[in-house]
């Protein structure tokens, strides 16, 4: 039998366990938390609930290859919090930009975020 510890939970451990839980908006404050280790946005990043992947992407402690997954999401709140994270690489974004499927709202993001930078 497994010795059982007495020892409290650790932040990092009830942070983990938030970013699973089964309401979207304790999930989502994981996500907007600034502190959360960068290796927990991960997962956050593919959550069904596209408020939850907007906070992601709007998390400046996000690393640019997650928000670079993010800029092929399908949704725009998603795409434009993407698009305005500091941290988002620019040379996707001038990709992004030549596509002829987005919505006004995300080419007006990319026109503020890159200026001619991004090809419009």
């Amino acid at each position: 039998m497994a010795a059982i510890s007495s020892s409290p939970p650790s932040e990092e451990d009830l942070r983990r366990g938030r970013a699973c839980h089964a309401h979207a908006a304790v999930r989502g404050e994981v996500a907007r938390d600034a502190s959360t280790p960068s290796y927990l946005l991960k997962r956050p990043a593919y959550d069904p609930d596209s408020s939850v992947r907007a906070a992601v992407a709007r998390n400046e402690a996000t690393p640019g290859p997650v928000l670079e997954g993010l800029l092929q999401d399908s949704a725009s709140n998603v795409l434009v919090a993407a698009i305005r994270n500091p941290r988002t690489p620019k040379s996707p974004l001038g990709h992004m930009a030549r596509r002829t499927d987005l919505p006004p709202h995300v080419l007006e993001a990319l026109r503020t975020r890159g200026g001619s930078n991004v090809g419009i």
